[in-house]
């Protein structure tokens, strides 16, 4: 599983476009970019813990076997995950985070120590935030190729699912499928939500990660014949859908709930570029080289490198490393943004170890 889309590649380049005239000593641009990179090494570490599945194996495993607090598997249509859309109903409801205040309504409502699961495609989204609200009740776990196994795992032991759709694409319908054969059409709630307006698709289809693939039909309750409990015209902020949505939940849990079901499903295998972990690795090295002899924005300019470069590589251990020597040499630099380089070496190392939800609050306030 690669960790770079078509936004981070054209990100990429402008970094390195930028780092060529800087590294031969036109700092005329250095305020602002240090500026931007900073902030941009804070979303390239998050990004790195949430694709990589930090922390996600522990707490699976916990909530796993706890028959005590209730397990909600939240799936919804990856076409609409990728959609950062402004239309303000169903499963996009803002421009910034489509299809993560759902999960937060079936929180809400599911009440107690429950934590919703939900998966998401890291490949199809230019920033993971965008896929999994950042809250200790929802635990998001990134798939890749083998993503259907992993459903199908989930639903058998799932106390509840709550699928949320509004087009019927072929991710839809393997999902339908999966489901049937569980035979969890009783513990399953349906949110029909209405699909993106044509304005959303359009803005979408500007932007690098594409839009839908092909035109698919609305889905509607026809679909679902054999599933009792399906909400149309679902709007997380509505409070008649949101009640709605509590009944539902309060019929699927009188039923009788499903048997555990083996282990939980293996998390996918990143595969780390060998050749761009070992350039990640030089650009540390010049970097120390250069904080050593006193050059210490030259060395910053490395070590910025070397964290792009192991982000590309899909190697965290390299990251991590850059960002130790970013922490360790920030004693020498005398701006306003010192204490910066300490607390995303802080932040990335707790987001390895916990999840990015971790991360800490304060995360984004660069």
């Amino acid at each position: 599983m690669t960790w770079m889309t078509p936004y981070l590649q054209n990100e990429f380049k402008t970094f390195r476009a930028t780092l060529s005239p800087l590294l031969s000593g036109d700092y005329r641009i250095w305020p602002r970019w240090q500026l931007e990179h900073l902030y941009g090494l804070f979303t390239l570490t998050f990004e790195a813990v949430a694709r990589a599945n930090c922390g996600v194996e522990e707490r699976l495993r916990a909530i796993w076997g706890n028959r005590e607090a209730t397990f909600a598997l939240y799936l919804r249509s990856f076409a609409h995950e990728s959609l950062a859309s402004s239309s303000p109903r169903g499963e996009m409801l803002s421009q910034n985070s489509p299809g993560i205040e759902t999960p937060l309504a079936l929180c809400d409502q599911l009440g107690g120590d429950a934590t919703a699961v939900l998966i998401y495609n890291p490949a199809d989204l230019a920033s993971a935030k965008l896929a999994v609200p950042a809250d200790d009740r929802v635990l998001g776990v990134a798939v890749g190729a083998t993503w259907e196994k992993a459903v199908r795992r989930l639903i058998g032991r799932a106390d509840i699912v709550v699928f949320a759709a509004s087009v019927m694409t072929s991710g839809v319908e393997t999902e339908i499928a999966l489901l049937r054969q569980a035979h969890a059409q009783e513990r399953t709630v349906i949110l029909l939500a209405e699909p993106p307006d044509e304005t959303t698709l359009v803005i979408h289809g500007l932007l690098p990660q594409g839009t839908l693939a092909s035109p698919a039909p609305r889905a509607a309750p026809e679909h679902f014949p054999d599933f009792p409990q399906v909400i149309d015209g679902w709007n997380a902020r509505d409070a008649d859908a949101t009640a709605a949505l509590a009944r539902a939940i309060r019929d699927v849990r009188d039923s009788r709930p499903p048997a555990l079901a083996g282990d939980p499903p293996e998390l996918p295998t990143i595969e780390v570029d060998e050749s761009l972990k070992v350039q990640a690795q030089d650009e540390i090295t010049l970097g120390i080289h250069e904080a050593i002899l006193g050059q210490t924005k030259r060395a910053i300019l490395h070590f910025t490198a070397a964290i792009h470069l192991g982000y590309e590589a899909c190697s965290i251990p390299t990251m991590l490393d850059a960002c130790t020597q970013l922490a360790r040499w920030s004693a020498t630099i005398t701006g306003p943004l010192a204490s910066d380089y300490g607390r995303l070496h802080a932040s990335f190392a707790v987001g390895i170890q916990h999840g990015f939800n971790a991360m800490g609050d304060d995360f984004w306030g660069t």
